[in-house]
């Protein structure tokens, strides 16, 4: 919200990919007021102890940068201002505490009284179907869309198919 104020805008529309998801519905919980309608795509709404851990053996810096160098180098262009390293463990630490104390649950979903539409690819493994499903019944104002052949990676998602439905989305209030 920082942001909006920076810039003077008092109400935006708000798109969140994966975690940009999560924080974009804990915004309309907490100020519901400055945010007029939220997309997510690909955001991991059911957090356990067990996912979280499992989420977290694949965030070894050493290992990423002996396994995959070029993913690694990739990782350090897109966080160069903190240091790809730091980025990871800081990931890791706040994957940890959803796993334990998930800040989105039914009864949170249940007050965000905004139009909302969550968004998964039918090949996503981290972010299931059926957890879309739940939150998007949840939601008074909820709506479900799934992508065919999109896998969870912001870089294998067809944009033009993207575009249109937050196009159609946005355009719609």
């Amino acid at each position: 919200m920082a942001y909006l104020d920076g810039q003077g805008i008092e109400q935006a529309h708000v798109f969140g990919y994966s975690m940009g998801g999560y924080a974009a519905l804990h915004a309309a919980n907490v100020q519901p007021e400055r945010l007029g309608r939220v997309f997510t795509l690909s955001t991991k709404l059911d957090w356990s102890p067990e996912f979280a851990a499992g989420e977290v053996r694949m965030l070894d810096p050493d290992r990423i940068a002996d396994k995959v160098p070029a993913f690694a180098r990739l990782l350090e262009r897109r966080h160069s201002a903190f240091g790809w390293r730091n980025v990871l463990h800081s990931t890791e630490e706040m994957m940890l505490a959803m796993g334990e104390r998930p800040e989105i649950d039914a009864a949170m979903l249940r007050a965000i009284d905004i139009p909302v539409r969550i968004a998964v690819g039918d090949r996503d493994h981290m972010v299931s179907i059926e957890e879309c499903i739940e939150a998007y019944r949840a939601l008074p104002g909820g709506e479900l869309q799934v992508f065919p052949s999109t896998p969870h990676p912001i870089e294998k998602v067809d944009t033009e198919m993207l575009a249109s439905a937050l196009i159609q989305f946005f355009g719609a209030g």
